[in-house]
């Protein structure tokens, strides 16, 4: 509200799949598993990252001069608290717009959503892990939504390290380090899984609701 800014939600369909990698998957590591059959409820995410576009509507409403507003004039108020002032290049100089916003906590990533409800009216939240592996399986059972082996995508093994990996299929798919020329790109650059999300095997890490700890049981 009040910007030009805009973004798409798309609607992920409930379901039932198997979380993890079997053990016998390339590359996979030991905390990749055991699988487990997981069921979730529909839910709605973001066509692409949070953009630098969106969340610098934020920086700007909920930053420094907010903060100094609302201390002015709500005296029975014992701290006021806001993002803080960045240092140094909080793109790491990529470039922002379109781009996936980054550098941030996982704390401010919550903060984002709390205050992205507030002013829309609806309920937006980081997914769980398990939502999230749901929304980028779309469907498949492979090791990743589009088709293709692990091994020909790495550069590992000494006929890739020879001949080079075969990206023709990857990087239609994901911003990845193969094709991004060290840096971030567009959210949506690239072709969508099944359910039309953007980048969920690329680009950059995103953040979920909850957290993995090893040691924990």
């Amino acid at each position: 509200p009040g910007s030009k800014v805009a973004f798409d939600m798309v609607p992920v369909p409930c379901g039932t799949f198997v979380m993890g990698s079997p053990a016998s998957e390339k590359f996979r590591e030991a905390d990749e598993g055991p699988q487990r059959q997981v069921t979730v409820s529909q839910f709605w995410m973001g066509k692409a990252e949070v953009s630098w576009a969106e969340w610098e509507i934020y920086f700007a409403q909920m930053g420094r001069g907010k903060r100094e507003y609302w201390a002015a004039n709500a005296s029975e108020l014992d701290m006021i608290t806001g993002p803080t002032p960045p240092y140094g290049s909080p793109d790491q100089g990529w470039g922002n717009g379109s781009r996936p916003a980054i550098t941030m906590t996982h704390y401010a990533a919550t903060r984002y959503c709390e205050w992205l409800s507030d002013i829309t009216g609806k309920l937006y939240r980081l997914p769980t892990e398990a939502e999230w592996e749901y929304a980028a399986r779309a469907g498949s059972k492979e090791p990743y939504f589009f088709p293709g082996d692990p091994g020909k995508y790495s550069r590992r093994g000494l006929m890739n390290k020879l001949f080079g990996a075969d990206t023709s299929v990857i990087s239609d798919y994901a911003v990845y380090a193969g094709n991004s020329r060290g840096k971030t790109g567009s959210g949506l650059r690239g072709k969508a899984n099944a359910f039309g999300l953007f980048n969920m095997l690329g680009n950059v890490r995103e953040f979920c609701a909850d957290y993995y700890e090893p040691n924990i049981l």
